[in-house]
C-alpha cells in the first residue's frame, strides 16, 4: 500500500485537496485505472491527481431532480479564461460501484452547504466584497492622515471676550448698524484663529 501511494506523490496530492477543501468546502479528484481490463486483465486504481476548482465544473444532470449525485459528467477546462487555450475534456464521474469502467474519470467532495444542489458555498463567500477592499485600506488611511483636520487641541473662546469686543466695535463705529458690526465681529475672529492657529485652517 506504501509503494502504491508514493508512485503517485500521495503526499502532495493531500496538500492540495486539502487546501481547497478548507477554502472551498469541495475537491475533485482524477482517478486513473490501469490497462488491465482492456486486455481481460484485473482492474485497479493506479493514480489519484487533484483537480483545482478553478478548471473544473459539474454538468447540469438530466434527471429531473437537480442533485449531485444524478451528475453524469465532470468538465475540466480553463473556465477562468473561458477555456480559449484549454478547451474543454469531458470525464466521466467515478462510480464507487463500478470502479474500473472508464480508463479515467473524476470525482467530486463536497461539504453539504444548507439548500444548495451542487457546489458548496464557501464560509468566505459573504466578505468578498470586504476582501478586495481590503488592500485599499492603507490608502485610505493614508488619505485621511494627509488631508484631515485632526486638531491636537482644543480652542476655548469666552463669550465674555466676545462681547466685549462687540461692545468696542459698536462705539468706535457708531454710525454702522448690527449687521457691520457683526460682519467687523467675524472678520476679527477669522484673522485670530489664522494668525495662532493657522495650522488648523487651509
Amino acid at each position: 500500500m506504501k509503494k502504491w501511494l508514493k508512485s503517485w506523490d500521495f503526499d502532495r496530492y493531500i496538500e492540495i485537496i486539502t487546501t481547497e477543501f478548507i477554502h472551498l468546502k469541495g475537491v475533485y479528484t482524477r482517478w486513473y485505472r490501469n490497462k488491465g481490463p482492456r486486455i481481460g486483465g484485473t482492474g485497479k486504481i493506479v493514480k489519484l491527481e487533484p483537480v483545482l476548482n478553478t478548471w473544473a465544473r459539474l454538468e447540469w444532470p438530466e434527471h429531473p431532480e437537480k442533485r449531485l449525485e444524478n451528475v453524469k459528467n465532470i468538465f475540466v477546462g480553463d473556465f477562468e479564461n473561458n477555456c480559449l487555450h484549454s478547451g474543454v475534456s469531458t470525464y466521466p464521474v467515478f462510480n464507487k460501484r463500478d470502479p474500473f469502467r472508464f480508463g479515467v474519470s473524476m470525482s467530486y467532495h463536497n461539504l453539504y452547504s444548507f439548500s444548495r444542489s451542487f457546489y458548496s458555498i464557501p464560509s468566505y463567500y459573504g466578505t468578498l466584497k470586504w476582501l478586495a477592499t481590503a488592500s485599499e485600506i492603507p490608502d485610505i488611511i493614508n488619505y485621511l492622515t494627509d488631508n484631515g483636520i485632526s486638531a491636537a487641541f482644543h480652542i476655548h473662546s469666552p463669550q465674555k471676550y466676545w462681547d466685549d469686543k462687540r461692545q468696542k466695535l459698536s462705539d468706535r463705529f457708531p454710525e454702522e448698524t448690527d449687521a457691520q458690526i457683526d460682519k467687523r465681529l467675524r472678520d476679527i475672529k477669522e484673522e485670530l484663529f489664522r494668525s495662532n492657529c493657522g495650522c488648523l485652517i487651509r
